[in-house]
């Protein structure tokens, strides 16, 4: 019975990850793992998933560039707060 029940959880850990790589895939990846995860990271589960490492690679350096410029951009506006 818990052997089952294990193996039941565990379907059902890869099911949902399935389905959230067939819904955001490669440009999903690429834009959430620098922050979520680092990109060496992101890129290694994205390569185990499938992904053309171009492909990846091209859109860990998009969510890269884009969470690098809206994360400086909110520390300034809140430093900006703090001077006179």
């Amino acid at each position: 019975m818990l052997g089952r029940h294990n193996a039941e959880n565990k379907a059902g850990r890869h099911a949902r990850l399935k389905r959230i790589w067939e819904r955001y895939g490669v440009a999903g990846l690429g834009l959430l793992s620098p922050l979520l995860t680092g990109v060496p990271l992101g890129a290694a589960l994205g390569v185990s998933l499938g992904a053309h490492p171009w492909m990846l690679l091209f859109w860990c350096f998009i969510g890269t560039v884009l969470w690098t410029t809206l994360l400086t951009f909110a520390a300034a506006m809140g430093l900006a707060g703090f001077m006179p």
